[in-house]
């Protein structure tokens, strides 16, 4: 059976809930290796029945490095992003976009992402 993009989008929502608190919105690239993990819930930012949430995640104990970034817009269509950090260094960038069309995903990957990160002043800058 086939699930509804949105009835996916309200689970995942709900599922990070807990992790969310109140903070402005972060619209700067994202995979940040910050020492601490930040997150962010805004309720209605464009206007009702829309939302924008996000976190990041370094944990040097367990070399847990993720994020994920998403917001609802007024026409209902919800586009976001998440990422990891793998163990080999490539980092792994996932956008979406769910709407009336459907749910659509792309993949990037950044090989040596730690080492370009260190190199570079914007290591999201894709390098071809």
């Amino acid at each position: 059976m086939s699930v509804p993009p949105r009835w996916c989008l309200i689970i995942l929502f709900y599922s990070f809930w807990p992790v969310a608190k109140c903070m402005p919105a972060l619209k700067e690239p994202r995979l940040s290796l910050a020492d601490v993990a930040t997150s962010y819930n805004i309720r209605e930012p464009e206007g009702p029945d829309t939302y924008a949430f996000g976190y990041d995640i370094n944990d040097p104990d367990t070399e847990n490095v993720q994020f994920r970034d998403e917001e609802r817009k007024p026409d209902g269509s919800v586009v976001g992003k998440y990422g990891w950090l793998g163990m080999d260094g490539t980092a792994y960038i996932v956008n979406y976009v769910a709407d009336s069309r459907g749910y659509r995903a792309s993949v990037d990957t950044v090989q040596n992402y730690l080492m370009r990160r260190r190199s570079r002043s914007n290591p999201f800058m894709k390098i071809t």
